[in-house]
């Protein structure tokens, strides 16, 4: 029996070192006749390292460091259906999936498919992310806070954030909290002072002892000497003596020569950086969801999707389950803000309202007199501002007779054949 437990065979003379060695073993050295225990997952080895690998494992690496591993580079452990286990920071982010992929979370030691499920050290779980466990750090690692969040510092040789002694420092001073270094917009650190002084101009985001050196949002110098910031117009984030230089989110740059900020759709009043808020007139945002002003109907101020809400001056709502808009006039064509433009047939415009003709026999009369133009029928013809039938003198419903008796009558009208004379019939 060899001396070697771990040895199948063995040399016949003294020392009687091993020749092979048992699954998961190796003589890992040129010359030496013991085996060594293999490297994870290696049924066998030797001085190159592993040269053999337990099912669904794969050689990696380069001589003399061969070493058994996962196909997935990112799995701890694998089987048959590929990775089993993933390294920290991995994880199979559903019960179909076989592959370790990175979590979102790049401080998460596990995780799944919703998100950290353990962090690393130095951090905390808070939801489904890992945060510093000091909650005013910026950045950390297992040892503590790295870097801090505005108004907090690291001090020397320490592992915590601490408060800067200033309320309105940005940063302090590494060696002493109550040394400010940079202060939040609108204050400054003046020369050989150590907390933070509020900026003589209210709208300056920067400044000096003398002058704004910049400004907030919505204000600019407008010119080289200005030593105060000047409001820009609606909607503006920057500006110079020729108007709007850039424009807030949802706002364009508009002109030629002068610049001002209107929203990037031009039909809308008010925008902001996802969608139009409120539309011109005869454009409305139809759905909580239209993101654009839609063209409402004719003669329409707003709308819906049942169509019109408001009407134009001169026009009213009309409508039962839809809308639309139509003239207050019921009977005008069109109209405007002083009321009716034009008018339907036997109808004229009589200060500004549509009136019925005098002239029962007119289709058409002129405006503001009223005097017949046209007639109904082609065989009346206007006489001295009339429309008179061929028969008038025995029917002036007739559009035809003979012998004095009525042949044929207008719209409306039927023959009587005891009277011989155009009449209505009986309803």
């Amino acid at each position: 029996m060899c001396p070697d437990t771990n040895a199948l065979t063995c040399s016949t003379t003294t020392p009687f070192g091993a020749l092979t060695c048992a699954t998961g073993w190796g003589i890992t050295t040129v010359n030496d006749e013991t085996c060594s225990a293999c490297t994870d997952f290696t049924t066998a080895c030797d001085e190159t390292g592993s040269t053999a690998c337990e099912d669904w494992y794969v050689q990696s690496g380069t001589t003399p460091n061969f070493v058994c591993a996962c196909p997935d580079p990112n799995a701890a452990t694998c089987g048959a259906g590929g990775s089993a286990t993933c390294n920290d920071g991995y994880a199979m982010l559903a019960a179909s999936i076989t592959a370790c992929t990175a979590c979102d979370d790049a401080n998460a030691l596990t995780c799944d498919g919703t998100g950290a499920l353990t962090c690393n050290d130095g951090y905390t779980k808070d939801g489904t992310i890992c945060i510093c466990e000091d909650l005013n750090a910026a950045t950390c690692d297992n040892t503590g806070a790295l870097t801090c969040n505005d108004g907090y510092v690291v001090l020397t040789a320490g592992t915590t954030c601490t408060a800067c002694t200033d309320d309105n420092a940005v940063t302090c001073d590494v060696s002493d909290e109550s040394t400010s270094l940079t202060c939040v917009d609108g204050w400054v650190v003046l020369a050989l002072a150590t907390a933070c002084t509020e900026c003589d101009d209210a709208f300056a985001k920067t400044c000096d002892a003398d002058a704004s050196l910049s400004c907030v949002d919505g204000y600019s110098l407008l010119e080289v000497v200005d030593t105060t910031c000047t409001k820009c117009g609606d909607f503006t984030t920057t500006c110079d003596v020729d108007g709007a230089l850039t424009c807030n989110e949802g706002y364009t740059k508009d002109g030629t020569t002068t610049f001002t900020c209107i929203c990037t759709d031009t039909k809308a009043l008010t925008c902001d950086a996802e969608k139009s808020l409120t539309c011109v007139d005869g454009y409305s945002i139809q759905e909580e969801v239209d993101l654009t002003c839609t063209q409402c109907g004719d003669f329409t101020k707003t709308c819906d999707v049942t169509g019109a809400l408001t009407c134009n001056d001169g026009y009213k709502k009309s409508g039962t389950s839809t809308f639309t808009c139509v003239c207050n006039d019921d009977y005008a064509l069109t109209c405007d803000d002083t009321g009716s433009a034009t008018c339907t047939d036997m109808y004229y415009l009589l200060s500004k309202m549509c009136t019925k003709c005098a002239d029962k026999y007119a289709s058409n009369c002129a405006d503001t007199t009223g005097f017949s133009e046209f007639c109904i029928d082609d065989s009346f013809t206007v006489t001295e501002n009339v429309c008179v039938g061929p028969c008038a003198a025995t029917d002036p419903n007739a559009t035809a007779c003979a012998d004095g008796k009525s042949t044929t009558c207008i719209e409306g009208y039927t023959v009587n054949t005891t009277t011989n004379i155009c009449v209505k019939p009986c309803v």
